[in-house]
């Protein structure tokens, strides 16, 4: 893992991988993006990603009738946005891959990202 995790809602950890070639002196390769659970490390306890496309995460999006934790484009991934039910990765080829998501929050509902107190101290 090379990119810095994010922490989606409080029950799903998303990080990427980063599968180098074997020649070093060639720059690509392949990576996932992984949801895991933070506390555990294992496996999210329900599907998270849209695997059959369909747009609906339903147990069809099992792989080999487990939940699977993550995704690969096929090259290395950027670190995914969420904008609702949508998760956006660029990949290191240019492309931008959007992929239907179960997020631990209701679409449309906003998370706050971060605060910080202003003082006049």
């Amino acid at each position: 893992m090379v990119l810095p995790n994010q922490l989606l809602g409080s029950i799903s950890l998303i990080g990427v991988t980063l599968i180098p070639v074997g020649d070093e002196c060639n720059p690509g390769g392949s990576g996932y993006v992984m949801a895991i659970d933070p506390f555990t490390g294992s496996r999210l306890g329900f599907s998270f990603f849209d695997f059959n496309g369909d747009g609906i995460i339903s147990p069809a999006d099992k792989v080999n009738g487990v939940d699977a934790s993550g995704v690969n484009f096929g090259s290395i991934p950027s670190n995914p946005a969420f904008k609702g039910d949508k998760m956006i990765v660029q990949t290191d080829q240019g492309q931008v891959m959007s992929l239907s998501v179960n997020p631990p929050y209701p679409a449309g509902e906003t998370q706050r990202a971060g605060w910080y107190e202003i003082s006049d101290d």
